[in-house]
């Protein structure tokens, strides 16, 4: 049994149609590739976290194209979830397939090192970080202007604040797939199929050999260097 991550697979939604990275001709025809993708790498035995925005579809047609996913599916609430046209409860997305529901959790990999085990923790959360270091400077000078409000109508309220611990997260569609601590697993960048703890550790171990130097640099340029 394996653990598996994707996000924004965004089922039923037609703008997704004309995505840069999905041009599919219709919508019956994107949901039988990203059935396919997903269960090539995916067995019935194996868990998937579906971080954030995974359907547009009404409850039936939703729970329908659930059940075709192998697994067992656990789904971290995005934005879009919410937008639901009827606000749904728990005990409704545990009906339509899920076998969990939460807005984040943080869970642990197991890297053996040396004949020793490592714990990992790794938060999941639909939304990124705060993307720049000096956002929250940023928003308490907008604030004393008049121009931020806590309550404002922007995502960015709910992005969780920057932490060393990694993050597994979606939201942005095509972002690059480790950006310092993070590791973006949106159904665009992971081209369909979802990436394996496995292969999350390796990047995760790979992305430490690196200057923190430089991962900061990145932070603050928002790209590689």
């Amino acid at each position: 049994m394996s653990r598996f991550f994707i996000s924004d697979i965004h089922a039923f939604h037609e703008l997704q149609l004309y995505e840069k990275y999905r041009n599919f001709p219709s919508l019956e025809n994107m949901h039988e590739i990203i059935v396919y993708r997903w269960n090539k790498v995916v067995s019935k035995h194996d868990t998937t976290y579906i971080v954030g925005d995974f359907s547009f579809g009404k409850f039936e047609e939703t729970k329908e194209f659930l059940s075709r996913l192998n697994g067992k599916k656990i789904l971290i609430v995005g934005n879009h979830d919410r937008r639901s046209k009827r606000l749904l409860k728990y005990r409704d997305y545990i009906e339509m397939g899920f076998s969990d529901i939460m807005d984040e959790d943080v869970i642990k990999f197991s890297v053996n090192e040396n004949g020793t085990t490592r714990k990992i923790p790794v938060h999941l959360k639909h939304y990124p970080y705060h993307w720049h270091p000096l956002r929250e400077i940023y928003n308490k000078v907008a604030q004393l202007f008049g121009a931020f409000r806590e309550d404002s109508k922007t995502y960015h309220q709910f992005y969780p604040k920057y932490t060393p611990m990694w993050h597994i997260h979606g939201h942005y569609h095509a972002g690059p797939l480790v950006h310092d601590n993070e590791i973006n697993v949106s159904w665009d960048t992971l081209g369909g199929y979802p990436i394996s703890e496995s292969k999350i550790i390796a990047l995760i171990r790979e992305q430490e050999k690196r200057s923190k130097i430089i991962r900061y640099l990145e932070r603050i340029l928002g790209r590689s260097i």
